[in-house]
């Protein structure tokens, strides 16, 4: 009986724990059907988190794994980890066989070949390859590949179709049954529904593609203001699908596909910064190429009374001397802190070698003696490969002598403004080290259409651009009058800078620039029809050079207004310089076939009007109506994140950062794209934000503006929740530890001496977040 006990005993617990399992996954199953795509901050962080560092999803990404069928000593099939192919005309290429040469994979050893000499018109999908399941979770993605593409031709080029999806990339959803799901999503900004999956857009208006050498391809459905990358909220498994419909041959490498940073809010991907601790050269903005740590030096030797010196050539010149004298104030307002009676004089600029250890810190710039007695060969012809470059060199058994020099001026100039960061003025101590450095952009502008302080803050800010390297600014200028500076006295500004002027086209005439006679750098925006004789005639008599802004200046308008485009360009003069926007007005991305393809129509590598801060900050104010739940994913601080290939980046000789007004907190997310257009390959835009806090505030009040923007944007979203669903007690509550979170961390920040410009900016938020959670109230009678 008591065995028969024990049994019974053992199969109740067994019951009651398939129950209580059953009710657990349905419960789970109940909170997982509530996640979406367009309200991610539901799915608990730490799923998000992990799915965030798994980075590419895709495995065998790069196809360099799998297994080759033999029959009778020839290859009969092969089968690819995490991959299945669909079609006859595949090869699984191996550069390591003769039959395939070392062009024929962008990485590593193998890659995908298509070759099609047929096509019908009513195939579908093509001949490719397809990945097996990726578990997913609703939010936002992002694909690429690499591609290389020969003689393609679309399938229905019979009838005149364009590409559309004759290279056919697609992602296909399956929901948690892994029963495929559709993939249409309605567009509320165009009031259509289009097809998610899609995504050939950046490929599909080509007529034909004679020839693409490896390049990237991002996977586009549709570009701004569309939320490119959501993916159904229903979907918890894709797959991607890659092929040929057209006729050709195609080869496929390196597939991406990744969950973005576009699902976790600012305070989240920033806050792992909060207890590190960085010295002098992990701050060093820009962030240099390459950077060798030495040792720490102190630059003042107060016992010994030991100063530092500067070394300059013998044959000097203005520049020079300026650049000497920005050093030698530098040393010179952080040792009178210790050393009041100490006399600027004290801290010598000499241009003969002196005994080094008769000084605590020796600075020799640029092809000084001393400089020429201790010549590395090495990184004197590393300076003439790359325009722009510096080098700051420390001896390994002489870290007090310190050798900075450059390609140029401009060279020169950027390595002083590197040295100047590695100073710890509080602490007294150089951190050396050797660094090679260069832009990858050579001229990096922002183009700047109001600013509401006064010449001096005008001022100030620009030095401040170009002590973090960005060129030189443009301002636009109007016919009758500067209303957008209204306090600042731009022709003083354009007297004593390197600045240039953007004109439209209506106002490029001989009265304007008769006011900025000394302004040789001009972008006029064409809105009509271009006549380059018309500003040759203008501009080149003068001697100035100029750039035009066309009325097609991207691939949509191009493709919207196809015949028109074409008339346009084909009347331009062949000596104009053109600038675009990208793929679209608002570009959010730039691969290598949009770039292919704007060369191909302008004739020419042209420069960038980079709009991604404007494009930003339009898609914050029309998101609240169609996706409040990604409210709370914005930031009043967004750092700079435009996405363009590595190889498209380095044929941009000039990009031309849009800024929005000219406001603290603008100038914060400006200095981002500063580190983007110097490094892109090793940039990190919320590393980068981070950084640039703390230089211009410190690292409590950096805290304290992203717990401030973490509380405002929380409580802008819980209000337009509330207002669109109606209030719940929970949603009440919310909105109360919201605001609670706001008012702490304002408190904080008029405590902790934050400039009067920022904290006007934020009080001017924290209204419009007062108003709408009053309004709630009200409404809700609390």
């Amino acid at each position: 009986m008591k065995r028969c006990h024990f049994c019974f005993s053992c199969l109740l617990f067994f019951v009651v724990a398939i129950f209580f399992y059953s009710c657990k996954k349905d419960d789970q199953s109940r909170i997982q059907a509530t996640w979406s795509s367009k309200d991610p901050l539901i799915v608990p962080y730490n799923l998000r988190l992990n799915q965030y560092k798994l980075e590419n999803l895709v495995p065998n990404h790069s196809f360099e794994s799998g297994k080759i069928f033999y029959k009778e000593n020839n290859i009969n099939s092969f089968d690819i980890d995490g991959w299945k192919q669909t079609g006859d005309h595949i090869e699984w290429v191996n550069t390591e066989n003769k039959i395939f040469t070392k062009t024929e994979v962008y990485n590593g050893i193998r890659s995908i070949k298509i070759t099609r000499e047929k096509a019908d018109e009513t195939e579908n999908p093509g001949e490719g390859i397809i990945s097996d399941y990726i578990k997913v979770i609703p939010g936002n993605y992002e694909l690429s590949l690499f591609l290389k593409l020969e003689n393609i031709v679309p399938n229905r080029s019979r009838i005149g179709t364009k590409m559309y999806d004759a290279v056919n990339i697609k992602l296909l959803y399956f929901d948690k049954n892994k029963i495929e799901i559709s993939g249409n999503e309605h567009n509320p900004f165009s009031g259509k529904k289009i097809d998610n999956a899609f995504k050939s857009l950046n490929l599909a208006h080509f007529r034909t593609i004679d020839e693409f050498g490896w390049g990237q391809v991002y996977g586009t459905s549709a570009y701004f203001p569309f939320f490119d990358g959501d993916i159904p909220d229903q979907a918890r498994y894709v797959k991607i699908f890659i092929g040929l419909k057209g006729t050709g041959t195609m080869w496929i490498d390196q597939v991406d596909f990744k969950y973005t940073n576009k699902n976790l809010t600012q305070l989240e991907r920033v806050k792992t910064y909060f207890d590190s601790s960085y010295n002098q050269l992990d701050l060093i903005y820009p962030t240099p190429k390459r950077v060798i740590k030495k040792d720490i030096v102190q630059i003042y030797q107060q016992e010994a009374r030991q100063l530092p010196v500067i070394i300059i050539p013998t044959k000097t010149n203005k520049k020079i001397n300026d650049l000497a004298n920005k050093i030698r104030n530098k040393l010179y307002n952080a040792i009178a802190l210790v050393e009041p009676d100490l006399n600027i004089q004290d801290i010598r600029i000499a241009s003969n070698y002196e005994n080094v250890k008769a000084h605590s810190l020796v600075i020799s710039l640029g092809n000084t003696e001393i400089y020429a007695q201790n010549k590395n060969a090495q990184a004197d012809s590393l300076l003439s490969l790359y325009a722009q470059s510096y080098i700051i060199e420390s001896k390994a058994n002489k870290s007090n002598l310190v050798f900075i020099n450059g390609n140029g001026f401009d060279g020169l100039s950027n390595a002083l403004n590197t040295f100047l960061q590695m100073l710890d003025e509080k602490e007294l101590k150089y951190y050396a080290a050797t660094i090679f450095d260069y832009p990858d952009v050579l001229e990096r502008n922002t183009l700047i259409h109001s600013f509401s302080g006064s010449t001096d803050q005008l001022k100030a800010k620009m030095e401040l651009f170009e002590f973090y390297k960005f060129s030189h600014p443009y301002f636009e200028i109007y016919q009758e009058n500067n209303l957008f500076y209204s306090k600042a006295d731009i022709g003083k500004v354009l007297r004593n800078s390197d600045a240039g002027i953007y004109l439209s086209a209506n106002n490029a005439n001989a009265k304007i620039l008769a006011k900025y006679p000394k302004v040789n750098q001009l972008i006029i925006e064409e809105t009509d029809s271009c006549s380059g004789v018309k500003y040759n005639s203008l501009f080149n008599n003068q001697g100035k050079e100029y750039q035009v802004l066309p009325k097609f200046s991207n691939l949509e308008k191009i493709h919207a207004h196809e015949i028109e485009s074409a008339i346009y360009f084909n009347s331009l003069c062949n000596d104009l310089k053109l600038i675009w926007t990208g793929p679209a007005t608002y570009s959010e991305s730039i691969d290598d076939i949009n770039f292919k393809q704007i060369v191909e129509f302008y004739g020419q590598n042209p420069s960038l009007l980079d709009n991604y801060l404007l494009a930003d900050n339009l898609k914050t104010s029309e998101i609240k109506e169609y996706y409040t739940g990604k409210l709370r994913l914005k930031s009043i601080f967004e750092p700079y994140n435009l996405q363009v290939s590595e190889k498209t980046m380095s044929q941009q000789d000039k990009i031309i950062l849009n800024t929005p007004e000219l406001t603290e907190i603008n100038t914060i997310r400006i200095l981002t794209a500063a580190n983007y257009y110097w490094n892109s390959a090793n940039y990190d835009a919320d590393k980068s934000l981070w950084i640039v806090l703390n230089k211009l505030y410190s690292k409590q009040n950096a805290i304290n503006l992203l717990q401030f923007n973490d509380a405002y944007t929380g409580l802008i979203e819980i209000c337009q929740k509330i207002k669109l669903n109606g209030s719940q007690h929970k949603t009440l509550r919310i909105a109360k530890n919201y605001h609670s979170e706001l008012n702490k961390y304002w408190d904080l920040l008029l405590k902790n001496d934050l400039n009067k410009s920022m904290l006007n900016e934020l009080f001017d938020l924290k209204e419009i977040a007062d108003f709408e959670y009053q309004k709630i109230l009200t409404e809700n009678n609390q």
